[in-house]
């Protein structure tokens, strides 16, 4: 009975199916191919299109996509295998009518818009500044970036952000002289609010970057995490999780442990993750725009069950490399690993 009343929420969300074996064929709403090819296997608690290659091993994680708060709320019921003690707080806000407090702010009273015609004559060093890093007019259009050419903010460039309801709620204060001080940014909790949210389609793959300036050279449907973490508590990572993002992730170079736990924490959350790389950068803001493009166009789909036994395989190689007291000692190969696959993974 319960698989029947979760047959039914499906066809409510997808339309008809087709049946094969414990097998039920959908419209894929990924790729909307003609013939139905997205499988769900209810019993099983996966799915998968056999022609865009979508998958995922909860059912749920396509309901939580695609259906609406009452489809939710009814899946929840019926899925046995949904512990809510295993969500995250921010998950559960999903299904309660809380209101958490907007973040409001006001850009500084010495801001001026740099797409203005009539700017004073010591604009002319902000322009400068972001010419050399290869901001163009329509960007700076765009991200509405200004500067201020005195008051707390002097010499500094502004970018903000803005709200899904296009009101302010932080902005990016960076020096265009000083390097001892770059930054200057308000008080604001990074985690409660989404840099730039009133220009993101969360129904589309999102690109995370660490900062502002990386997510002007990574463009469309960018967000910068001011940082290299993604707070399980985060405003951003809520709503990845719950519009069932695919993510891009493109942080520094150096940023490699960071850059795993986020990838880690992605996958059981069942998001689609790819990494782009940008290794020989210092950041993405540093690499040329066809670079960008073409590392980001190659970047693969990472395989859930294959970056964690790598990444626990490379945990006990750092663990043998870290208690070996001699260079001639040999590392002992954990059980169930083939010798040639450690030394392939030594090698890494």
């Amino acid at each position: 009975m319960s698989d029947y009343k979760k047959l039914k929420i499906l066809r409510d969300i997808f339309g008809g199916c087709n049946h094969s074996s414990n097998e039920a064929l959908f419209t894929c709403p990924f790729c909307n191919h003609h013939k139905k090819k997205l499988s769900i296997n209810v019993k099983k608690n996966a799915w998968k299109c056999w022609v865009c290659d979508a998958s995922g091993k909860k059912v749920f994680s396509l309901i939580r996509r695609f259906g609406d708060q009452s489809q939710l709320n009814q899946w929840i019921k019926l899925d046995k295998t949904i512990k809510i003690d295993d969500f995250d707080q921010q998950i559960l806000d999903l299904f309660s009518n809380k209101k958490k407090k907007k973040i409001s702010l006001d850009l500084p009273s010495d801001y001026l818009f740099l797409g203005r015609k009539d700017l004073p004559n010591n604009a002319y060093a902000p322009l400068k500044y972001l010419k050399e890093r290869g901001i163009t007019r329509d960007q700076i259009n765009k991200y509405k970036i200004g500067y201020c050419g005195h008051g707390e903010y002097e010499s500094r460039i502004i970018i903000p952000s803005f709200d899904e309801e296009g009101d302010c709620n932080y902005f990016i204060a960076r020096s265009y002289y000083s390097e001892s001080y770059k930054y200057k940014n308000p008080p604001i909790a990074k985690t409660q609010m989404i840099f730039n949210e009133l220009l993101i389609d969360f129904k589309k793959p999102v690109t995370i970057v660490e900062g502002a300036f990386d997510a002007l050279r990574a463009g469309y449907n960018s967000v910068p995490l001011l940082g290299s973490t993604l707070s399980k508590k985060s405003l951003l990572r809520k709503r990845i999780v719950e519009n069932n993002s695919e993510v891009f992730l493109a942080l520094d170079a150096d940023a490699k442990k960071k850059q795993t736990r986020i990838v880690e924490n992605l996958l059981k959350d069942n998001i689609r993750v790819r990494v782009v790389d940008t290794s020989g950068y210092q950041d993405i803001a540093e690499m040329p725009q066809s670079v960008y493009d073409q590392r980001k166009g190659s970047a693969e789909y990472i395989s859930s069950d294959f970056f964690l036994i790598t990444q626990k395989l490379k945990g006990n190689l750092n663990e043998v490399r870290t208690h070996r007291r001699y260079s001639y000692q040999k590392s002992k190969i954990p059980q169930g690993v083939s010798g040639s696959f450690w030394t392939a993974l030594q090698d890494a």
